[in-house]
Parts: structure tokens; C-alpha cells; sequence
């Protein structure tokens, strides 16, 4: 039995998604245009080249957290399926290793399915792969891998993880104009040898749903997908 507060916040979760349509068609002419956030982000969007990665194996972590604010999207199942903290890491794991395969297939990539199984492995000497410490890179700007992530790191290279490490601290997802979904992950690159961070970026994107912002906000920081000729 759904409580009677839970009901009266998805009602007005699906009130606020209609409406926002015709907050967007009715605009207010003394109004100036809102700011977007990733203008005052130096991070925002910035591209991975991947010619220096190629044939190189790279440890991918899965995400660190997936946190959805109120109304960032209008199908209840979907709003149920994010906020869950295993299937919401889990649904962006798989959309991460899609992309990747997609995009930046030259790269031999440990994709997080395999990271899990290596960490279980090391059991003992490091924890679970969904909490070696990516999410504390939610919060940490500096130029080196923050411990005990990069302890952790360490270890799995060690054990044949890969020389270099893309870890995905986190997931947000909140609600955009004319009811889209504005999603944004920050994503690291380092060697766990050094420690050194050798390329951040907070990945933004807005799409219809939270699978279609976390595509689009993907594509905006990884190479564009091969053509045929």
C-alpha cells in the first residue's frame, strides 16, 4: 500500500511535468534568460581524446552515486528505477559501457560488469567495486586521485586492472525547462601508479528522460561515433 504522502508527491511530480509546457510557451517578456550552470564551469564538456589511450587496457568504475531530484522526470517507473541505489548505478553503468564501446571502441576497456568481478577477486584487499571511493571525486577538484580511491586503484593495476583508470564519480540528475531531464556526470581519468588526475570533465546533458540526458551528456565529452565509409 503506497502511503498517502508518497501519493500526494507523485501527484504533484506529474502536475509540475504537465505544466511545464506551458510555462515555457507563456515566457515573460522582462525576464532575462536564466544562466545555464555549465557556463560557470571549467570542467563543462570537456572532450576525451582518446589516441593516447588506444590499445591501452582502462580500468571503468562503476558510478560512485546516482542522485535524481524532485521532478527531474515525469514517468513514476522511471523516477522508481533511478532512485533505487543498486538498479540506478546499474542502469548507468550499462548506458556508460555502451557508449564507450560505441564511441571509443580502439580503447580496451574493463568495463564495470568485469571491474565488479576483479574486485571480488581481491577480496579482502579492497572493497566492493561500487565503493572504492569514486563518489569523494564529486567534491575533490585537485590534480590528484584523493585516498583511498587511489589505494584502491593501485591495487586492482596491480592485479592486472590496467594502466590507466576512468572513473565516474557520480551521476545528478534534475529537472530542466519545458520538463526535459538535465543530467551531469563527473568523469575522471588517472593513473593509479602516480596518482595523477590526468583529465576531468563534468559531462552536462538534457534529453527527454533520464536514459536520453545521460546519452546526450556522454556524446558531448566522447569522441563522435565512427562513420562507415
Amino acid at each position: 500500500m503506497i502511503a498517502p504522502a508518497l501519493q500526494v508527491r507523485w501527484v504533484l511530480a506529474a502536475l509540475l511535468c504537465a505544466a511545464a509546457p506551458l510555462r515555457a510557451q507563456s515566457p515573460d517578456s522582462t525576464a532575462r534568460p536564466a544562466e545555464s550552470p555549465e557556463s560557470k564551469d571549467k570542467f563543462a564538456n570537456r572532450l576525451l581524446s582518446v589516441g593516447a589511450l588506444g590499445s591501452q587496457k582502462v580500468l571503468v568504475l562503476p558510478f560512485g552515486a546516482v542522485l535524481v531530484g524532485d521532478g527531474a522526470m515525469c514517468d513514476t517507473s522511471a523516477v522508481r528505477l533511478w532512485r533505487d541505489p543498486a538498479r540506478g548505478v546499474a542502469r548507468a553503468d550499462t548506458l556508460f559501457a555502451q557508449a564507450l564501446a560505441l564511441r571509443a571502441p580502439e580503447v580496451a576497456w574493463i568495463y564495470p560488469d568485469e571491474t565488479r568481478r576483479l574486485t571480488r577477486r581481491a577480496a579482502g584487499l579492497v572493497p566492493d567495486a561500487g565503493r572504492l571511493g569514486q563518489v569523494v571525486l564529486l567534491r575533490n577538484g585537485a590534480k590528484t586521485l584523493p585516498d583511498p580511491l587511489r589505494a584502491n586503484l593501485r591495487t586492482l593495476s596491480a592485479m592486472g586492472g590496467g594502466r590507466y583508470a576512468l572513473v565516474p564519480g557520480g551521476l545528478t540528475l534534475r529537472p530542466d525547462t519545458a520538463g526535459t531531464t538535465r543530467a551531469v556526470i563527473t568523469l575522471v581519468i588517472g593513473d593509479p601508479r602516480t596518482g595523477e588526475v590526468l583529465w576531468r570533465s563534468h559531462a552536462y546533458g538534457r534529453g527527454m528522460g533520464a536514459d536520453a540526458a545521460v546519452m546526450a551528456a556522454l556524446a558531448a565529452v566522447l569522441p563522435p561515433e565512427p562513420t562507415l565509409p
